[in-house]
Parts: structure tokens; sequence; C-alpha cells
């Protein structure tokens, strides 16, 4: 299955009220899934796609919370279908001491000298399934 064909079928029933802006979603998510270390500006190249794509991140209709939603429903409904599923977890702490500039930050536990370690907890979990 092509990324581009995941992401159809993943996030079928996601609405952001305006077909354009769905359709700018998946625009946006198909050339991030392909340069997925990028950041949105070295990952888009054309101008107005990048201007398009800050303009979705910023519409009202458009969050987050709507993308992780749509996800969790897909995959709770592949993980009906299965016998046994296993969810495998990891957390990871990310310092940016030296980024302290950087908003939403905060301490992680620990110190860098006499500072709180700055940063995020990052917790990730994966539902792999045999095919």
């Amino acid at each position: 299955m092509s990324e581009s064909d995941w992401l159809e079928k993943e996030f079928k029933n996601i609405e952001f009220g305006d077909k354009r802006l769905r359709d700018r979603f998946f625009s946006m998510a198909n050339i991030f899934s392909r340069r997925p270390d990028e950041t949105i500006n070295k990952a888009v190249v054309n101008f107005a796609d990048k201007k398009a794509t800050y303009r979705l991140f910023s519409h009202k209709n458009f969050s987050s919370d709507k993308i992780l939603f749509e996800h969790r429903e897909s995959t709770s409904s592949r993980l009906q279908n299965e016998s046994v599923a296993l969810m495998i977890h990891d957390s990871s702490f990310f310092s940016f001491n030296s980024k302290r500039s950087i908003k939403g930050l905060g301490n992680i536990g620990g110190k860098a000298g006499d500072q709180e370690t700055h940063g995020f907890i990052g917790h990730y979990s994966l539902g792999p399934v045999k095919k």
C-alpha cells in the first residue's frame, strides 16, 4: 500500500468543514510522509505550498486533536480484528538546554550544572499486527 493510499484510508473520515482544507491536509500529509525528518521549510519546496501549509495550521477549523482522533479511531478499528494486540511503549527525554528560547518546553527532571534540564518527554506506542 502506498503512503498516499494509507493516508486516505487512515483519515477517510476527517473533516475540517471545507473540502479545500481537507484536500490541503492530504496534500501536506503526503509531502511530510515522504520527508518526515525535514522541517516544513525543507520538506515543502514550493513557496505557495509552504504558505498554504502555514495557513492550514493556523485555520480555526484545523487542529491536531482532529487528526489524532481519526488516527485513534482507525487504529482501534484495525485492532478489533486481532485476537491478540500488543502495544509497545517507549518514553524518551528530549533535552533542549541550548535552546532556552523555544516556548512550551519545561523541566524534564534533572539538572545541567545549576539549571534544570529543559525539554520535553515523548511517550510513544506502537501496535504491530501480524500479516
